[in-house]
This record gives structure tokens, C-alpha cells and sequence, in this order.
């Protein structure tokens, strides 16, 4: 189990505190895999705070969502956790809690263009073959792909989710984050040799 969906989780994580729970130090089912920055961040004493990957059971509903803007030539993003979700109260308060003390929005937001460079052709291929349509179908069939990967909440499906039904990001605004650099060096070799003939 990943804290965060964004780092491998390299570290040992004594959910309760080792230093207040010394015969627990050992214990197999208090010992939570994280990564650094999870790890790093969860403070020993808020550990009834966060969910815990082998007793809190989380029920298989989407309560992560994404807002999605286009902003300066990149794609800004805020995650939350859906205040509608079919969760037990006590669930929704860890995970909004879990949300801000790792700085998972934050966190997400720095993965989230480096990690999207990887559909570039893919999108750009797809307006060109049917516009914004495709586009979203494209996106569609990517959040297929991660479904089957991950989990319905982790934050790449999610996003994927969102775009697809975002028109402005589905219908060229790509474009302005993604910029085809290939198709460009190819119309600017082409135009410079209409010039020069």
C-alpha cells in the first residue's frame, strides 16, 4: 500500500509510535510500507489520524477527484476527497487529514506534467485523426489502461478521468501543455523550404 501512489514506498513505517509502543515495535501488522517523503512527513503522534493499510478498510467508491485548469502553459491541478463519497465519517476525516499533512495536492501537482509528457503523440494523434472526440476517447482508453494498473482512486486515473471530460483540454488546449516539438520542427522545416524555393 502507497500512501501517496507517487514514490515507491522504501521505508518501514511503525504506525503506532515505537517510542510510546515498544513490544509493538516488531509487529508485522504495525509496520506500514511508505515512501521517504510519506514516511518523512507523518508525524509519530498523529497515527490514529491516518488510515491505517491493513485494519481501516476502504470501501472500492471514487472519492478522489481533480480540478483541472490550463494555466501558463501548464496543467494546474487540486485534488480533494469528495465530501459526497459513501464513506464513514471517520474515514473522510482521515482522509482529508491524510490529504494535507503529506501535502498530496502539492506532491501530485509537481508528478503531474513531468508524468504527462508520456502522451504527447498519443494526444496530438488522436486530434488529428478526430479532434476533441478522440481526444477525450484517447483519454478514455488511458484510464482503462491505469484501472487495470492501479487503483479507482489513484491520482493518474483520476486525472486521466478529468481530462477526458474537460473540453477545453480535450479540444486543443493540450496543445499549449503538451506542445508537439516534433510536428513543429517538421512544419518549420517545411515552411523554410517553401521560402528558400
Amino acid at each position: 500500500m502507497r500512501f501517496c501512489g507517487v514514490d515507491p514506498p522504501v521505508e518501514l513505517d511503525h504506525h503506532l509510535p515505537k517510542a510510546i509502543f515498544k513490544p509493538l515495535s516488531l509487529y508485522a501488522w504495525n509496520l506500514v510500507p511508505l515512501c521517504e517523503a510519506c514516511n518523512g512527513a507523518k508525524l509519530a503522534g498523529d497515527a490514529g489520524k491516518f488510515v491505517h493499510a491493513y485494519f481501516d478498510i476502504v470501501p472500492d467508491v471514487q472519492f478522489l477527484q481533480v480540478e483541472v485548469s490550463i494555466e501558463n502553459g501548464g496543467l494546474i491541478t487540486k485534488y480533494s476527497i469528495k465530501d459526497s463519497a459513501e464513506l464513514a465519517p471517520e474515514l473522510l476525516t482521515k482522509l482529508k487529514f491524510q490529504m494535507e499533512a503529506l501535502s498530496l495536492n502539492s506532491r501530485f501537482q509537481k508528478d503531474v506534467n513531468t508524468n504527462f509528457v508520456a502522451h504527447t503523440t498519443g494526444l496530438h494523434m488522436a486530434a488529428e485523426l478526430g479532434g476533441g472526440e478522440s481526444v477525450s476517447y484517447y483519454l478514455r482508453k488511458q484510464a482503462a489502461v491505469k484501472t487495470r494498473a492501479f487503483y479507482r482512486n489513484h491520482w493518474r486515473l483520476v486525472l486521466l478521468k478529468a481530462l477526458a471530460n474537460h473540453d477545453e483540454f480535450c479540444n486543443g488546449g493540450f496543445k499549449v501543455v503538451l506542445p508537439d516539438e516534433q510536428a513543429r520542427e517538421v512544419a518549420d522545416n517545411l515552411a523554410t523550404r517553401d521560402v528558400s524555393s
